[in-house]
């Protein structure tokens, strides 16, 4: 399975998609379910050789419908993706509730995300609630980060942001990058010292978004000694990745600076 997943990308090889789909079907033919989940990833994912969801369901379907673990996970995250044609919160809600079934912690967690929203089931925030705790408890760190992101923005559940960040601070202690973002996002405003420390902690894991941020807020001289040259330096080493969002935010700062504003 895995040397025709490798033929069918090139790599290690010469590329042959035609010979490999022959593999994996040949394989698939006789009840491997990993090679009808290798036919899924050739057309959904980042690795996919073409973007075809609806023909990636068909073989997730078929892998499933064998038991595999992880096609319940990939058919629950096509289907519970608002940018593809097959959104379908119901069967989303069914494959993660196969997988949790299964011990899948992941799985575990999007559903209760998903019973908090009412996705798929009827929402029921305070049984989504206990089904995290009891996750996060246990050392879970994608569940603190679920909770964070309940008190501080699921709808019917008021705001209460002390709440959210007790959950985040919980899931960056464990090394969560997206919740040292989340705290930085929370703080710009009414503690900015603070969220120049959480920026900083994402930026040293390694994270794009954290070192804009830090480029960004020491251009300002928000939560620490203004330094606009050493931000606009960070920006354009930044500027490397080619995002959007880090090269637009290079061009708004070379602009005040021609306008006098930096």
């Amino acid at each position: 399975v895995r040397l025709a997943g490798m033929r069918a990308r090139g790599k290690g090889t010469a590329q042959d998609v035609a010979a490999a789909k022959a593999e994996l079907l040949a394989l698939a033919g006789r009840g491997e379910a990993n090679a009808l989940l290798a036919l899924g990833d050739l057309y959904s994912g980042e690795q996919a050789i073409a973007n075809m969801p609806a023909l990636a369901l068909r073989y997730y379907e078929d892998a499933a419908a064998r038991g595999n673990l992880t096609a319940f996970l990939r058919l629950a995250d096509l289907y519970s993706n608002a940018e593809l044609p097959k959104l379908d919160y119901g069967r989303a809600f069914e494959f993660y509730g196969r997988a949790a079934a299964r011990g899948n912690i992941d799985a575990k967690v999007r559903l209760a995300e998903m019973t908090a929203k009412g996705e798929g089931t009827a929402q029921d925030i305070g049984t989504a609630a206990t089904e995290l705790e009891a996750l996060a408890t246990a050392g879970e760190v994608d569940a603190s980060l679920a909770l964070g992101d309940l008190y501080a923005q699921t709808e019917g559940v008021p705001a209460d942001a002390a709440r959210a960040r007790l959950y985040y601070r919980q899931a960056a202690k464990q090394g969560s990058v997206t919740a040292y973002l989340r705290l930085g996002e929370g703080y710009r405003i009414d503690d900015p010292v603070k969220a120049f420390e959480a920026y900083s902690a994402a930026a040293a894991l390694g994270s794009l978004e954290g070192r804009l941020r830090v480029a960004e807020l020491t251009i300002r001289g928000e939560g620490t000694a203004r330094d606009v040259e050493t931000g606009v330096k960070t920006l354009h080493s930044l500027a490397e990745s080619n995002s959007t969002v880090v090269l637009e935010a290079l061009a708004n700062a070379q602009r005040l600076r021609v306008l006098g504003l930096l």
